[in-house]
């Protein structure tokens, strides 16, 4: 069975639970709300879809509910990834990464970066072998 994934609003929840560990609806709302208007109501609405989703769970403390992530960012983006390239890319990364060369929007910093990931890569697995 596929894992559930995060619409965008989702994501950006996420993010400000990610980066506090332990947040309030007020404490997510007060992040996002310069950026956004966002009603509170509406993040926590967001908030309880993501706990059913089970990527956070809470804890009452007096009478506010304190959310914690219970799945860990780099679990979730590897999961994302996963299915991006999956449900685009018809299961190639080759055509994810190429997209992304084709457009033009890596910088030679970036592009050495990868470069350097598919080296460390390839040294590991061929000390592996």
């Amino acid at each position: 069975m596929a894992k559930p994934q995060l619409a965008k609003l989702e994501l950006e929840v996420m993010k400000r639970i990610w980066a506090r560990q332990r947040a309030t609806v007020r404490d997510v709302w007060e992040d996002l709300y310069p950026a956004t208007s966002l009603a509170y109501t509406t993040v926590a609405t967001v908030i309880r879809k993501i706990e059913q989703k089970g990527f956070v769970a809470h804890e009452a403390e007096d009478r506010t509910y304190v959310y914690y992530p219970t799945v860990a960012q780099d679990d979730a983006s590897s999961n994302m990834a996963r299915d991006l390239v999956e449900r685009v890319f018809d299961g190639s990364p080759t055509r994810l990464v190429r997209a992304l060369i084709d457009s033009g929007d890596l910088s030679d910093e970036e592009l050495a970066e990868l470069q350097q990931l598919v080296d460390t890569w390839r040294n590991r697995k061929t000390s592996d072998d």
